[in-house]
């Protein structure tokens, strides 16, 4: 199990004893705003308006990459895997689309204004 936090970290827990066995400190600068299961990784999206890319397996949780989507600053909201894409959402009024190959913006759709708060499938 993965929780995230208003501090910035990322942890891990064991269910069979509800032990927290790891601590990622300062996955993100303030808030982890959303983790989701990405192919083989966890993607966090954070306040400081960076998604970032974590491993699962290994002794600790080492960050693969990141990405800063355009005009999401104020924080990343959501992150949505839909088939070969990650849909994203932030402090910005279009949802962004993400290649989960190379984490590259592969288009941009108009949303809401002020900006879209919420993701769903």
């Amino acid at each position: 199990l993965w929780s995230a936090g208003d501090d910035g970290t990322i942890r891990l827990w064991r269910c069979a004893d509800s032990e927290c066995f790891e601590v990622v400190k300062e996955a993100h600068k303030g808030t982890v705003l959303q983790l989701q299961i990405v192919r083989s990784c966890v993607w966090s999206a954070g306040s400081d308006g960076l998604i970032k890319e974590w491993t699962i397996g290994g002794r600790v949780r080492e960050c693969l990459r990141q990405v800063a989507p355009p005009g999401c600053e104020k924080g990343v909201y959501a992150i949505l895997p839909l088939g070969r894409d990650v849909w994203v959402c932030g402090h910005h009024p279009a949802i962004q689309v993400f290649s989960k190959k190379d984490m590259q913006l592969t288009s941009e759709e108009d949303g809401h204004k002020p900006y879209v708060s919420s993701l769903i499938a």
